[in-house]
């Protein structure tokens, strides 16, 4: 079985052109899973891969009507 990608909250946050507090914001709503990483009193997290594209799938809205192109 092949190991899921995880990426640091940066990272995700570069994905998502948000800020990394942001992210932590998403993970403490319960929007995006994560899996704790290292061992003290703070542990780091990471964020599976396809968590965050389940969390990008599940806020693409489709537009309503055409955009118009620009003139």
């Amino acid at each position: 079985m092949k190991a899921p990608q995880l990426l640091k909250p940066s990272e995700a946050a570069r994905r998502l052109d948000v800020s990394r507090p942001t992210v932590y914001d998403i993970v403490a709503a319960g929007h995006l899973d994560v899996v704790t990483v290292g061992t003290g009193t703070r542990p780091g997290i990471r964020i599976p891969e396809e968590s965050l594209a389940r969390y990008i799938e599940a806020r693409r809205v489709r537009a309503r009507k055409p955009l118009r192109a620009a003139a």
